[in-house]
């Protein structure tokens, strides 16, 4: 692809960097850090404009805490202004981000999402006998620096542009190997799913299967087991060697035993909740039933939880589930 160059004055640019501030902050608001950011926002604003300006703004103050749902994982929280700035950055390059993008990767990305990825992989569940499940060991924490930084340098010749991506990258790493990203930063889902895109182009191109994409979860379908044996084989072979990855122990199955994602298990004519997606749903659907109960939440709040719950079920074969815990 052809580089791209004279792109880092437009990050600071007033309208860009109102619009990123508009973006950070919602659903927000209430947060103690906005709240004193936007008490004299327009100020602020010129500040963080004219450090971009001088290549002086600085990255790496961040708030970790730890969340259990559906596992336990380290969260890495940006200070406020550094998410304006991240947000200013992809408002610019997000559409470079997208075009390197297959059509079949649905994490982060515009128009796609969980369900999306759920409906297309049952479209392959029909057509094909055979799967393979790969998954990513530590992705987030594994991700290469230098790579990383290989591959944005063959986006962009904008020099600026780039320092300001390696300092956004070297503000974190995993102390045990230099490598990783933060995760909870709105640039490390772009720069994960450009790492992997390299990837998803092998899968499609060398190896020629049915092949979807959810962050570092991927599926291969093909017509046996031997097929999928010989694609986890090479596609192991290329992480390591190409993106110094590592994929943990590899599940091969027949689809017409059920695909195992994204919280569901797909049928070639059904999708069904897998157990700990049903047992979330069951748990916290009493949990908000009691706190409404107690008096601990609005009659709104209530409802507001339990459409979320809901909405996530519908996608799957749970009307009579739906209907018992409404009696429950």
């Amino acid at each position: 692809m052809k580089r791209k160059g004279n792109l880092y004055s437009r990050i600071y640019e007033p309208d860009n960097l109102y619009t990123a501030y508009y973006k950070a902050k919602k659903r927000k608001q209430c947060k103690r850090e906005i709240l004193r950011f936007s008490a004299n926002y327009d100020e602020n604003l010129r500040r963080i404009g004219q450090q971009l300006k001088d290549e002086t703004f600085t990255f790496g103050n961040y708030h970790f805490f730890k969340v259990y749902d559906p596992k336990e994982r380290v969260i890495c929280a940006s200070a406020f202004e550094e998410r304006i700035v991240q947000h200013a950055v992809m408002n610019i390059c997000e559409q470079d981000f997208e075009r390197l993008q297959i059509f079949h990767s649905y994490a982060c990305r515009h128009g796609k999402g969980t369900f999306a990825a759920v409906a297309y992989m049952q479209t392959q569940a029909k057509k094909h006998e055979w799967y393979l499940k790969l998954d990513v060991r530590k992705y987030f924490d594994s991700i290469d620096h230098d790579i990383l930084k290989r591959q944005l340098a063959r986006m962009y010749k904008d020099e600026q542009l780039l320092i300001l991506f390696y300092n956004i990258i070297d503000s974190y790493s995993v102390e045990e190997t230099g490598a990783g990203l933060p995760i909870g930063n709105l640039t490390s889902q772009h720069f994960a799913n450009l790492y992997l895109s390299f990837a998803d182009h092998y899968a499609i191109e060398e190896l020629k299967t049915g092949y979807v994409r959810y962050m570092d979860d991927m599926f291969i379908f093909g017509s046996s087991y031997q097929a999928m044996r010989r694609c986890f084989e090479q596609f192991a072979e290329f992480m390591h060697s190409r993106l110094n990855l590592s994929l943990k122990p590899e599940t091969i199955n027949r689809c017409s035993h059920g695909v195992p994602a994204l919280g569901f298990m797909i049928f070639p004519s059904v999708i069904r909740l897998n157990r700990r997606s049903k047992l979330r749903f069951i748990d916290k659907t009493a949990y908000f039933s009691r706190q409404f109960d107690e008096g601990k939440i609005s009659e709104q709040e209530y409802v507001r939880h339990i459409n979320a719950l809901q909405g996530f079920i519908r996608h799957a074969d749970t009307a009579k589930l739906i209907l018992r815990t409404a009696n429950s």
